[in-house]
């Protein structure tokens, strides 16, 4: 299960996003609009779905990866809630 305070912060910064549905996936906070999932927690980090401009950005800088970004675990709270409302949910 992940740590309280991250999903504190994950709920936290749901609150900002009204047209997100909250559910769970694989038995961890989950958000998702149009039945698509594009933020979530998975033991102790947060996983967050790019668009594909973001995806481009971050293959021009890493190589190529999955359309899935990894959230360092030592984000702040308040980063944490930045990051998650500042992400647009890939279409």
């Amino acid at each position: 299960c992940a740590p309280e305070e991250l999903v504190r912060a994950f709920d936290r910064a749901a609150l900002a996003l009204p047209l997100a549905e909250r559910r769970k996936m694989f038995g961890y906070p989950s958000l998702f609009t149009n039945g698509q999932m594009f933020a979530g927690l998975f033991q102790d980090r947060m996983m967050l779905r790019l668009s594909e401009a973001d995806r481009a950005v971050r293959e021009r800088v890493s190589g190529p990866r999955t359309g899935r970004l990894g959230v360092p675990r030592a984000l702040s709270a308040s980063a944490l809630s930045d990051s998650l409302v500042n992400s647009r949910p890939a279409s």
